[in-house]
């Protein structure tokens, strides 16, 4: 039985996969099973571009590829991922995201050292063609991290290793909330499970035009169901509360203002300029806003 079960649910980015896969495949550690789930329409051009990546790859007895009848989202295709898994852990991997070669064996290193964790985390960069960009990240705790993350979600689903006991116990992915369901899940996650972390760059976020992240309205209705399912939690800690709707609206703002909808840009900056007012980069946008330039900020 393989040991770790890696996932990679995919959808219309069959250009992508291939690098994807390879780097599964470069792993330096080898007792992993590889998923796919395929969320492309049956049948489709996109169905038959991927499957064709698929089979391009040798070892094809370590690769358990599923089609979905009909696209259902990434949260679904995670959970069909989960649901096929035999391995003791499951890794995620997005279909335009990359690892580096040692990123599970550090993973199952910490795993090995402390049997008591449900996950393990690593560090992110940034990366166009094959230029990559680490941005410092120095938020890394470890242990009882269900304050941390109910306050803000500094990992990604592609630096997770999660121990598969753990969905067992807390549920699959929410398919019904738009977006944030990676965060929805740590929550649940690390509120019955102590948590580590590798302290390393070991997996790689494509940066592209067409990231999910970039869909306002999946965004927007996210935040709103996540709020609404979380509230009661967040109730409880008023401070933490502040701060998640202040990332909140820093972020919608941002998004709105990407978008050129600078009136609901301004509303939301508006409300993070109230909650801290030494927030200058909410300020520097609300004025491109109403002057309607375009700027970058990171």
């Amino acid at each position: 039985m393989a040991l770790v079960s890696v996932i990679i649910p995919t959808h219309k980015r069959a250009k992508y996969l291939k690098e994807a896969i390879s780097s599964v495949f470069l792993q330096t550690y080898s007792d992993w099973e590889l998923i796919i789930i395929d969320d492309n329409p049956l049948n489709s051009e996109d169905q038959k571009k991927t499957k064709a990546v698929v089979d391009t790859f040798p070892f094809q007895e370590k690769i358990k590829y599923i089609p979905h009848k009909n696209s259902l989202g990434g949260a679904a295709a995670r959970n069909t991922g989960i649901g096929a898994a035999r391995g003791k852990y499951i890794a995620f991997l997005d279909d335009d995201d990359l690892w580096e070669e040692s990123k599970l064996e550090k993973q199952i290193q910490l795993f090995k050292k402390n049997e008591n964790l449900g996950l393990v985390y690593c560090k992110m960069y940034g990366f166009t063609g094959t230029q990559k960009k680490c941005v410092p990240q120095d938020y890394l705790v470890r242990g009882d991290i269900y304050k941390d993350i109910l306050a803000m979600n500094f990992m990604a689903t592609c630096t997770v290793m999660v121990k598969k006991e753990c969905f067992d116990k807390v549920g699959m992915f929410d398919v019904t909330l738009p977006s944030r369901q990676d965060h929805d899940m740590f929550l649940r996650i690390c509120k019955g499970y102590r948590v580590d972390f590798v302290e390393e760059y070991l997996a790689g976020m494509r940066l592209h035009q067409n990231r999910i992240s970039r869909n306002v309205e999946k965004k927007q209705n996210g935040w709103n169901l996540f709020l609404k399912k979380w509230k009661k939690e967040l109730d409880r800690f008023p401070r933490i509360k502040n701060r998640v709707y202040a990332s909140y609206n820093w972020e919608m703002g941002r998004v709105y203002y990407y978008c050129q909808q600078y009136s609901s840009a301004r509303r939301h900056l508006f409300k993070v300029i109230r909650y801290n007012k030494f927030k200058f980069k909410a300020h520097i946008l609300f004025l491109a806003s109403l002057l309607r330039i375009d700027i970058r900020l990171k």
